[in-house]
């Protein structure tokens, strides 16, 4: 059995989560946008997955914001700005 995610990654997942929504984009579609498989979003959106910090930097790139947007969540602040897809 796996431990309970962390506050951090469900925080981390949570703004990817609202990344992804601004988006209009499935798990399925962004999966193929990014470059991954669709169940890894998932992971990420519930924080089941711990990513390294390779990974966020990766992604935060493919998804148009920084890295801060996702750890900090400074994406969240400055509306409208919105991911490239």
């Amino acid at each position: 059995m796996s431990p309970d995610p962390s506050p951090l990654t469900i925080q981390i997942g949570a703004r990817f989560r609202a990344i992804r929504h601004a988006t209009g984009l499935s798990q399925d579609k962004y999966a193929k946008h990014l470059g991954v498989h669709f169940s890894l979003i998932g992971h990420i959106e519930r924080g089941t997955r711990n990513l390294t910090l390779q990974t966020i930097e990766r992604l935060a790139e493919r998804m148009g914001v920084t890295t801060d947007d996702l750890l900090c969540g400074h994406w969240e602040d400055e509306s409208p700005r919105r991911p490239k897809v």
